[in-house]
């Protein structure tokens, strides 16, 4: 899963986080605007990854180039891609493991991070999404270029590969969603017959187990477009674009809840006490960006703070263990005409 930067806080009441804001103030927690490397070119991030406080990475387009923005406990620091592409798909490990995804004119194009530098690696297919465990665990939905085959792929000895899954023959994958490599959650749609239906899988480890869901009412309200795996009774899933339905399962049975409004949403993460956030599909004319939290049973509208321009998301993580949550984008400054910027979030 999936795009992540800013300022992060550590338990130690002497660290700054990626804030800038010292542990021992205690503010009451609000979505609030994070420093950037400076200077900030024109472009716009699309995807964060988080491994702990003291390890981040952010991906996006910048000056023209790639943008790959790495987080090391004090600040954010550019790093060189292997190559120049758009960034689709991002994900971390640990601090030599990473990898990212995306497109260029010659088509896919992915890299991944050894501790030291980015290096070009082979990848079958256009990248949808990539998730990694604790364990080093990687994997990653793939797509035709034209739509169509959806495939998964494993990281193993150091290249991606085809992995076989049992899935209905016009299935289409949308998410992964990685833990370990014994506990993976694939999640997208099929046909049967004139009708889509919902697509839920699960690795142990041995087997694949399905999931059946009622088929939805709404027209694009079957394909589970993201997935996220917190721990075996706790992983989130949100269905259907517009408007999107809230899945949560809780080790026996899930549960589902409507957006409020009816809205559709991008993507999901874990607010690190029970609860999730979720990035629903906004005006592009707001000045301030939406933020959707389900706590307690019941949704809450946040913002983020007022800005000289539009604001757009493209991803948001939990920092692990802890409750604080960083979300990227990019800013369309005012006056109009001025070229977007990138930009970073971060509740606390």
């Amino acid at each position: 899963m999936r795009v992540r930067a800013v300022l992060l806080l550590t338990a130690s009441a002497t660290t700054v986080a990626l804030t800038g804001v010292s542990a021992d103030a205690a503010p009451t927690p609000h979505w609030r605007a994070s420093a950037t490397p400076a200077p900030v070119r024109p472009g716009a991030l699309n995807q964060i990854a988080i491994s702990d406080p003291k390890l981040a990475w952010a991906a996006g387009i910048e000056g023209g180039g790639t943008a790959l923005w790495r987080w090391n406990g004090t600040k954010w620091l550019r790093t060189r891609a292997a190559r120049p592409f758009t960034p689709i798909a991002l994900a971390v490990s640990d601090a030599k493991h990473a990898w990212a995804a995306g497109i260029d004119t010659r088509g896919s194009q992915a890299a991944f991070w050894n501790g030291r530098k980015w290096t070009k690696v082979g990848y079958f297919g256009i990248p949808v999404e990539i998730s990694a465990g604790r364990d080093g665990a990687a994997f990653s939905v793939s797509g035709d270029l034209f739509g169509g085959r959806t495939r998964l792929l494993g990281w193993s000895r150091n290249a991606w590969r085809t992995v076989r899954v049992p899935l209905p023959a016009a299935a289409t994958l949308a998410s992964v969603a990685v833990r370990s490599r014994k506990d993976v959650w694939i999640s997208g749609s099929y046909q049967a017959g004139k009708t889509t239906r919902s697509l839920l899988r699960h690795w142990n480890g041995k087997k694949w187990r399905n999931f059946a869901f009622p088929v939805a009412a709404t027209r694009n309200g079957n394909v589970i477009h993201r997935i996220i795996a917190v721990s075996p009774k706790q992983v989130w899933a949100l269905r259907g674009t517009s408007p999107s339905t809230l899945l949560k399962w809780n080790g026996k049975k899930w549960g589902a809840r409507r957006l409020p409004g009816n809205t559709g949403s991008l993507t999901l993460t874990s607010d690190g006490r029970g609860g999730v956030w979720v990035l629903p599909y906004s005006p592009s004319s707001d000045t301030r960006t939406t933020y959707l939290h389900w706590s307690g049973g019941r949704w809450t509208r946040l913002s983020g703070p007022v800005r000289k321009g539009n604001p757009g998301l493209g991803d948001l993580e939990l920092i692990p263990g802890t409750t604080r949550v960083v979300s990227v984008g990019g800013l369309q400054q005012t006056p109009q005409g001025r070229p977007k910027i990138p930009f970073l979030e971060t509740y606390h």
